[in-house]
């Protein structure tokens, strides 16, 4: 049971990164088929396309709209490509070497990983802080010990 679990959640996993980092329908189709082989590819690309609706919306003028996360993909695609792509929480600034100013267009996926997950860490941080200054305030003896951001 718990092998099974773990697949499933490898393949959800699999199919929100894939809308997360900008995956068209037919990737998205062809990463629900190979967790549900049952699924045709007609049956597959129309649960993409609703997939994508629901989380991101329809793009209308270059902005999300009518999505559960229309703004969150709007941030996202305002912060990279942005002059300097700099993160929302503690203000960090992705490396010169991938700044729209030298690469174009080209490693929007890059810059996109970077926002992700360097505000996953943004956030472990603050999180961690908050918990020291609360554990302190309150007397309560805290020890951090390990974290993993995945």
């Amino acid at each position: 049971e718990l092998k099974y679990i773990k697949e499933c959640r490898n393949q959800v996993k699999a199919a929100n990164f894939c809308v997360l980092y900008g995956g068209g329908a037919k990737t998205l189709a062809a990463s629900l088929r190979k967790a549900d082989q049952s699924l045709s590819e007609k049956e597959s690309m129309a649960l993409a396309k609703k997939m994508i609706a629901f989380k991101k919306g329809k793009r209308i003028d270059g902005v999300y709209v009518g999505g559960a996360d229309s703004h969150v993909y709007n941030a996202m695609v305002d912060i990279t490509n942005s002059p300097v792509p700099t993160l929302p929480a503690l203000g960090t600034k992705i490396s010169e070497a991938l700044r729209p100013s030298k690469v174009g267009g080209q490693f929007t996926t890059g810059r996109q990983n970077f926002l992700i997950q360097a505000s996953g860490s943004e956030m472990l941080s603050c999180i961690i802080v908050a918990i020291g200054a609360l554990a302190q305030r309150y007397g309560i003896e805290a020890y951090y010990s390990l974290s993993i951001h995945d």
